[in-house]
């Protein structure tokens, strides 16, 4: 599965990320969200998206309004490229309580912290798609 997931995002070279989907109701973005792939979220079905950056990694102010906007529920779940033990606590926390009915978008940066987090996920929650 990893190497799937890897080519997956990868492979993604246009200047517009498209979200991935990983798992049922479940995408990760290889990447921050530009306008075009805020835009494609609504139609992908997505109700909430978790943004593993820092406040100090950029102004998210955009891409919290533009899913607000349509309907979804914007997270923070601030995460390390190295992440401790509670931030994925933390990360695996806001998983677990969203509405059974959730599509969820994770994402970070680069895809980096998005990956391993999900990876933490899947194991520690047995939730391997």
């Amino acid at each position: 599965m990893i190497p799937a997931i890897s080519i997956l995002v990868i492979a993604q070279t246009a200047p517009s990320l498209n979200p991935v989907e990983l798992q049922p109701g479940l995408f990760v973005l290889p990447g921050s969200p530009d306008a075009s792939s805020l835009a494609s979220l609504k139609s992908l079905g997505i109700t909430h998206v978790i943004n593993l950056r820092h406040p100090a990694e950029g102004d998210f102010s955009l891409e919290v309004s533009s899913i607000r906007d349509n309907g979804g529920a914007y997270l923070n779940c601030p995460m390390d490229r190295e992440p401790t033990f509670s931030e994925l606590d933390s990360f695996r926390a806001q998983l677990t309580a969203l509405p059974p009915a959730a599509k969820a978008l994770v994402h970070c940066s680069t895809g980096n912290r998005a990956a391993g987090a999900l990876f933490a996920y899947w194991v520690m929650d047995g939730a391997c798609p």
